[in-house]
């Protein structure tokens, strides 16, 4: 299987418009960026005129994100630049964007649908028609859909001008580059130390999944703590896209640590429990669900947290991910909490 980690700041675009117009129903899985997604969400909302805000919640909408459709397209075999992707939206006619928005199969639009999706501009029956037989469009967004084909031409043009605004906006999330290329930095160690099994724990998927030929993973400062998956079936491939802040909560490596550090990782019970269970035995995600009476983002999250602090020890087991740990590893975190404390005191 080929993994491929993309830092193609193009898609960028996509998924700032796709935040700007879901940002409270996201924020709640963020991290460190909250504060600057946030004031980023906000000085675009207050900028963006009424009739482009209509359009963000008409491609970007929280059940269909039509606009996110074009990504396999695009985004499968390559990584293009913001202004490549401007670029490359401004030279697809409005009746191959509309295919990319609606079509179900991901190899479809080509001239004939080209000319198909075309003559439903004037023909309302059968554009109604074709909305409804769109098997993974919700029904929320069919309205908006025929609205689309109805006027195809301005629907290009907004989607067009809402990529030029998110590039504008773009450069007041400072050092976004910066923060994704770090992240696809820490995603790669992660790999090298743990192969693919690590895309698995990173991403929320089915280790089955895994059985695809090619997954494509996009880092994403505009997700925070958010992940999207894509199935491309044709391809037999996955497009994941991931924020920083998933990443960073995720990762199983090594950090320098302290006495503070390490309780804060034993702090909460759930985390005591987990380790007692790995005193027992190797456990991997699924099992430790079949055990325990906790959530899967639970489990994950816990295990990252205390991996980190070299509490408990990832390793590959089987070609699968399992973690375990030691008595002699949490008496060393122990004392190192005590060593902190009597020190502290004695200053």
């Amino acid at each position: 299987m080929e993994i491929t980690v993309a830092e193609g700041s193009g898609i960028e675009l996509l998924l700032f418009l796709f935040r700007v117009n879901n940002h409270e129903k996201m924020s709640h899985n963020d991290g460190e960026s909250y504060e600057q997604l946030s004031e980023s969400v906000l000085n675009a909302r207050l900028s963006i005129s009424r009739k482009s805000l209509e359009w963000l919640g008409k491609f970007f909408s929280w059940e269909g994100f039509l606009g996110l459709r074009i990504v396999p397209y695009l985004f499968m075999d390559g990584s293009p630049s913001p202004s490549d992707l401007v670029a490359i939206i401004r030279k697809t006619s409005p009746e191959r964007l509309l295919s990319m928005f609606l079509c179900d199969d991901f190899e479809s639009p080509g001239e004939p649908t080209d000319v198909f999706v075309k003559s439903l501009e004037e023909d309302e029956r059968r554009a109604l028609g074709y909305v409804s037989s769109i098997s993974n469009l919700p029904s929320s967004d069919r309205y908006e859909a025929l609205e689309m084909l109805q006027h195809q031409a301005e629907t290009a043009g907004s989607f067009i001008e809402l990529l030029e605004y998110a590039r504008s906006k773009l450069d007041s999330f400072q050092g976004f580059e910066e923060i994704i290329h770090s992240s696809a930095n820490l995603v790669n160690e992660n790999l090298n130390s743990l192969g693919s099994s690590f895309i698995p724990f990173l991403l929320g998927i089915e280790t089955k999944s895994l059985s695809v030929e090619k997954i494509r993973l996009y880092i994403s400062a505009s997700l925070g703590g958010s992940v999207i998956k894509i199935d491309v079936p044709e391809r037999n491939a996955i497009i994941s896209l991931a924020g920083v802040d998933r990443i960073s909560r995720r990762s199983l490596l090594f950090e320098t640590r302290s006495g503070a550090s390490l309780a804060g990782a034993m702090s909460e019970r759930k985390s005591l429990d987990l380790l007692h269970l790995l005193l027992q035995s190797r456990q991997s995600v699924s099992s430790i669900l079949e055990l325990c009476d906790l959530h899967s983002h639970e489990v994950v999250d816990i295990l990252a947290a205390l991996s980190r602090q070299g509490l408990v020890i990832p390793e590959i087991q089987d070609n699968n991910l399992v973690f375990r740990t030691e008595e002699g590893i949490v008496d060393d975190a122990l004392e190192e909490i005590r060593s902190q404390i009597i020190g502290k005191t004695g200053e």
